[in-house]
């Protein structure tokens, strides 16, 4: 009996089978000859990643960030005279609007209402763990994120918020600009307020559809108006996928790059680069940044680019870091501590933002107050204000022109227009050799709405002394194409 008899008659046939199946698969260049290719076995090689179970819902449908059609300065800001008495009267006059909106989306009695109410508390989802707790927040916002209610809530959220914001007042003219004008509220706001001209007041849609959505509809209502009326201010939205995980996986995971894109630096091939944006992807849905600390204080920074930039410091020896958003002043901290190691006793760091460092903020909560350690003192000077506002301007450049070394950190708003001015603002103050660095260049790849990466491209093309230095970006860096370094005076 031959052996291929034997096997025939004493093994079943599906154990043949398999024996030649494996057989095929595990030489096949044997069986191909030496010269041939080996076979590639993608299906058994790949590992399947669903985005909705990533991103969770709320993600999945609206985004992982917001993407900005216009950031606005809290309305008492932009009051005429503002006075406490004013703002509260017309923060009452806010939270009766608020009150009827979101009577009528969630069909509850305005009775019931009060200034710790939400729309997801009305539907029974705990609102303490929502503002906590993400991973609640995407399991419980599941069953939100499809509903019409959920869309017709976040429109009449929307407008009432629009309605009481001032779009942009003229300090010099004295005139300020509301996609419509109430005279009630802009008796309270007091000054001279114009309509703007895109915005249909007779339209009840045109006033969102011109000026964008509120980004939070989960809020409870004291939160939506303390952001709009008295701090910190807000952006408004336009959701442009639908929804935006079909979108993300289609242009930015499995897409090729388009012209201009830049992808993470020194991985091999397209698929160690998809690994490292889903990484960065679920850092940012997990609001990973809030959970970091520097000496008690939340710091916004990845801890890759940390190490890049604390090497930067140590490298450069600055006399002067300038950064741009201080949020809760973890960064600035850590910055001083690193001139503290390098050079004790020597170099300043100025931190810019509109809203002094708190305990707790949408940036996180502080363990410990920064302003408080000694480190603080001996090193930060902290300015109040808009980056691009002239007197903060003025007071940087002058520190500067000082300074033989500077460093300077531009971490702000990141919008298109908003990185082309504040880094043509702040990069010539560089010193030859040293880094402008613009953080939070992935924001651009997370949108389709421009973002930093083309504020930037714009300001090289004016300012050829500056080069992108890519050896500088870590294994994963949340600031591709943002290490702009200043190229060294040649000597005479």
């Amino acid at each position: 009996m031959t052996v291929f008899n034997w096997v025939s008659n004493c093994t079943p046939l599906y154990l043949i089978v398999g024996l030649l199946i494996a057989v095929f698969n595990v030489f096949p260049v044997a069986l191909a000859g030496e010269d041939a290719k080996p076979l590639r076995r993608l299906p058994d090689a790949a590992i399947p990643i669903n985005l909705y179970e990533l991103l969770g819902p709320d993600a999945y449908a609206r985004g992982v960030i917001w993407q900005p059609a216009q950031c606005y300065a809290p309305t008492s800001e932009r009051m005429e005279g503002v006075t406490e008495e004013r703002l509260g009267k017309l923060e009452a006059m806010m939270m009766q609007d608020l009150f009827g909106a979101l009577s009528r989306a969630a069909n509850v009695s305005v009775t019931a209402l009060n200034r710790n109410s939400s729309f997801p508390g009305l539907l029974g989802l705990d609102q303490a763990r929502l503002d906590r707790d993400m991973r609640y927040r995407k399991q419980a916002l599941r069953r939100l994120a499809g509903r019409p209610d959920t869309w017709r809530w976040l429109r009449a959220l929307s407008d009432v918020v629009l309605r009481y914001t001032v779009a942009s007042r003229d300090p010099v003219a004295r005139v300020g600009h509301m996609g419509c004008v109430n005279s009630s509220i802009a008796d309270l706001i007091g000054g001279k307020l114009l309509p703007l001209p895109s915005v249909d007041c007779s339209n009840s849609s045109s006033l969102v559809d011109a000026l964008g959505f509120f980004s939070d509809p989960n809020l409870r209502m004291e939160q939506v108006a303390r952001r709009v009326l008295r701090e910190p201010g807000w952006c408004s939205v336009r959701p442009m996928y639908e929804p935006y995980g079909q979108w993300l996986k289609k242009e930015r995971i499995m897409g090729r790059p388009r012209p201009g894109d830049l992808r993470f630096h020194g991985l091999s091939n397209r698929h160690a680069d998809r690994v490292v944006f889903l990484f960065d992807l679920l850092y940012e849905q997990e609001h990973a940044f809030k959970r970091q600390h520097w000496l008690g204080a939340v710091v916004q920074q990845n801890p890759f680019d940390m190490y890049a930039i604390m090497d930067i410091i140590h490298t450069t020896q600055p006399d002067l870091v300038v950064e741009t958003g201080t949020a809760n002043g973890g960064s600035a901290l850590m910055w001083a501590s690193m001139l503290e190691l390098t050079r004790p006793g020597s170099g300043r760091v100025i931190t810019i933002d509109v809203n002094a460092p708190e305990r707790e903020s949408w940036a996180g909560v502080n363990a410990k107050d920064p302003t408080k350690n000694p480190l603080w003192a001996k090193y930060v000077t902290f300015l109040k204000g808009s980056s691009l506002d002239p007197g903060v301007l003025s007071t940087v450049r002058s520190a500067a022109s000082s300074a033989a070394r500077v460093v300077v950190l531009l971490d702000s708003d990141h919008t298109e227009h908003h990185v082309e001015m504040e880094a043509s603002a702040y990069c010539p103050l560089v010193s030859p050799g040293s880094y402008c660095i613009v953080q939070d260049t992935k924001l651009s790849r997370f949108s389709s709405v421009g973002g930093p990466l083309p504020g930037i491209r714009k300001f090289l093309a004016k300012h050829p002394e500056f080069s992108i230095d890519r050896d500088r970006e870590p294994f994963y860096t949340q600031h591709v194409g943002g290490y702009l370094r200043k190229q060294q005076q040649q000597q005479q």
